[in-house]
C-alpha cells in the first residue's frame, strides 16, 4: 500500500497496518521461539528475534543507499512474505497444543518436527503435561484477580519495567537520528558510511550475545549492557559538552560500543525474558502488554529526542539516557532474576518466594564461581 500510495492518508493506513503487524510479531516470536527450544538452546532461539531485527536495519541501510523510499517498501515485502510462507509449514508451539488439547498425537507430531531422533519426547511429553495440568488446577483462565498472584504480578513489573529500560537506554533514538548525530560531531566521516558500520557492530554483537547467552546467563548479560550504556552514553556527552575539537572519531567510537553493549543485553533479553518467567496461562495478557509498552515507549523516546535536546542540550540528552541506564542495571542487580537452565516451574516457585537455588553463570557478583543463592531475597520486594 505505502509503495503504490498516491496520497498521504494512504502511506498512514499503510504504516497503520504494517505497526500494527510488527507489534504482533514483537510479541509472538520470542515466545514461540522460547517454546519450540530445548533448554540448551533456548538462549539461542529466544535471541533469534533481535538477531533478524538488527539484521533488517542493516538490510534497509544498505537498500537506502541507492533506492527511493517506494523501492525500499517494496524490498521490505521480501522477509514479510518468507515469513508468511514459511510459518504454514512450521508446527504449532508443543506448549500451546498441550495446553489447548492436552496429550494428543498433535503434541507428538510436533515434538518429533521438532526434535532429533535420540531426543526423550517421552520425558518432554509426560513434562508438558505435567505443567499444563498444573496450570490448569491453579486457574481457569486470565482474569484481573491473577494480578494478586507473585508468579504473575512480579514477572509483569519485571518484563516492562526492562521494557521501558530498553527503549530509555535512547537506543532507538540514537538508531533513527544516527545521521544527524554524526553530522553535528563534526566527524570527518561520511555520516552514511559511518551508520553502516555502526549498524554492521550491531549485527555481530547480536549473534556474538546469541552465542554466549546460554554459558553466561542472562543477568550478567544485562548488566554488562547497562554498564556499557552508562560509560559510552556519560561519555558522548562529555563529547558536545566539551566541545571537543580535533575528536570526531570518538562519537563513532561510543556509538559502536553503545550498540555492541545494547546488543548483548537489553536489546534481546527482554523480548525473551516474558516467556521464561511468566506462567502460561498469563502468557498473552503479560506479553501484549509488555510489547504495546515498549512501542509507546520508543515512540516517546523518539518523538521528543528533538525535544529533549532543545531543553537539555545535546549533551543532557546523552547524560539522562546514562543515568536511566544507570538505574536499568541497579534493577537488574536487585530485581530480575537468571532464568538460564531454568523451568517455568522453577520460575514460578522462586516468585512465590520459595527458595531455589540458581546458578549466576560461571561467577557471581563477588567472584565466587557458580555460587548458589536464594533468589527470593531479589524478587520479592518487586
Amino acid at each position: 500500500m505505502c509503495s503504490v500510495a498516491k496520497s498521504f492518508i494512504l502511506i498512514i493506513i499503510g504504516r497503520v497496518i504494517t505497526g500494527f503487524a510488527s507489534g504482533i510479531c514483537c510479541g509472538v516470536a520470542p515466545t514461540y521461539c522460547i517454546q519450540i527450544s530445548t533448554p540448551k538452546i533456548r538462549g539461542l532461539l529466544g535471541t533469534g528475534f533481535q538477531i533478524f531485527v538488527t539484521i533488517g536495519i542493516v538490510y534497509v541501510d544498505l537498500f537506502g543507499l541507492a533506492l527511493g523510499w517506494r523501492w525500499l517498501c517494496i524490498i521490505g515485502l521480501i522477509p514479510a512474505v518468507i515469513m508468511s510462507i514459511g510459518m504454514i509449514f512450521m508446527p504449532e508451539s508443543p506448549s500451546w497444543l498441550m495446553n489447548k488439547y492436552g496429550r494428543s498425537s498433535q503434541v507428538v507430531s510436533a515434538l518429533r518436527r521438532l526434535r532429533t531422533d535420540d531426543s526423550d519426547i517421552e520425558g518432554e511429553l509426560k513434562e508438558l503435561q505435567d505443567r499444563a495440568e498444573k496450570s490448569k488446577a491453579e486457574s481457569s483462565g486470565f482474569s484481573m484477580a491473577a494480578f494478586k498472584r507473585p508468579d504473575v504480578y512480579k514477572p509483569f513489573i519485571i518484563a516492562n519495567v526492562l521494557m521501558f529500560c530498553q527503549q530509555f537506554s535512547g537506543i532507538n533514538a540514537v538508531l533513527f537520528n544516527m545521521n544527524s548525530i554524526f553530522e553535528a560531531s563534526g566527524s570527518s566521516m561520511d555520516p552514511m558510511v559511518a551508520t553502516c558500520i555502526v549498524n554492521s557492530a550491531m549485527v555481530a554483537a547480536t549473534i556474538s550475545g546469541g552465542l554466549i547467552i546460554d554459558r553466561l546467563g542472562r543477568k550478567i548479560l544485562l548488566i554488562a549492557s547497562g554498564v556499557g550504556h552508562v560509560v559510552t552514553l556519560g561519555v558522548l556527552g562529555y563529547y558536545y559538552y566539551a566541545d571537543s575539537a580535533g575528536m570526531g572519531w570518538l562519537p563513532v567510537v561510543c556509538l559502536v560500543v553503545f550498540v555492541v553493549s545494547f546488543s548483548i543485553g537489553f536489546g534481546p533479553i527482554p523480548w525473551m525474558i516474558v516467556a521464561e518467567i511468566t506462567p502460561g496461562f498469563a502468557m498473552g495478557v503479560v506479553s501484549a502488554c509488555g510489547t504495546a509498552f515498549n512501542w509507546l515507549c520508543a515512540f516517546i523516546v523518539t518523538k521528543q529526542f528533538e525535544a529533549i535536546q532543545k531543553g537539555l542540550n545535546k549533551y543532557g540528552a546523552f547524560w539522562m539516557f546514562a543515568g536511566i541506564s544507570a538505574g536499568s542495571v541497579l534493577f537488574t542487580v536487585l530485581f530480575v532474576p537468571e532464568t538460564k537452565g531454568r523451568s517455568l516451574e522453577e520460575m514460578q516457585r522462586i516468585f512465590r518466594g520459595e527458595k531455589v537455588g540458581v546458578d549466576v553463570g560461571p561467577h557471581d557478583m563477588s567472584g565466587e564461581k557458580k555460587e548458589k543463592y536464594s533468589i527470593n531475597k531479589d524478587v520479592t520486594t518487586v
